[in-house]
């Protein structure tokens, strides 16, 4: 089996009402991870199918500084899946799914996994994950950061140190 590679990115969906992010080009056993950052309300209503991966956040939910970052992730039962929806958490969220492709074909594709939630201003973060298991991994990290706002560009100049 080949690699496991990102094949897309859906590019970033924001809102301040019920979450609705819709797959991007994928066919049947890719995997979609999800990522979603609220203003540390917890994500509920989730639509079928969708595990869990991280959910952690810090602040008082709704208020200045308050951020939760979570994620989740589906397996493709075809090329036309339903797109990722959720309740309203309540202030606002912004998240985008990318498209895996060459990933395992059953069971948890997910071999370890981990955050890091920043409830005041950063300029550099650092992530320490622990070691895969299996051969053939990509890893993932899931930062978030408190901006309150639906207009989020995402960082740069990400290194691996």
């Amino acid at each position: 089996m080949a690699m496991p590679s990102v094949y897309e990115n859906t590019g970033q969906s924001n809102g301040t009402g019920a979450i609705s992010i819709a797959w991007g080009t994928h066919a049947t056993n890719f995997v979609a991870i999800c990522r979603i950052q609220t203003s540390n309300q917890v994500i509920t209503g989730v639509s079928a199918g969708w595990t869990e991966i991280v959910s952690d956040g810090v602040g008082t939910a709704g208020s200045a500084g308050a951020v939760r970052t979570t994620a989740y992730w589906k397996r493709a039962a075809s090329g036309s899946e339903a797109a990722f929806t959720a309740d309203d958490p309540g202030d606002h969220w912004v998240g985008d799914m990318l498209m895996l492709q060459n990933v395992v074909t059953s069971g948890n594709p997910i071999n370890t996994s981990g955050s890091f939630t920043i409830g005041t201003p950063q300029t550099a973060v650092t992530v320490a994950l622990g070691s895969t298991t299996n051969n053939n991994c990509l890893v993932f990290t899931v930062v978030g950061g408190a901006i309150d706002t639906v207009d989020f560009s995402g960082s740069s100049n990400i290194t691996n140190a």
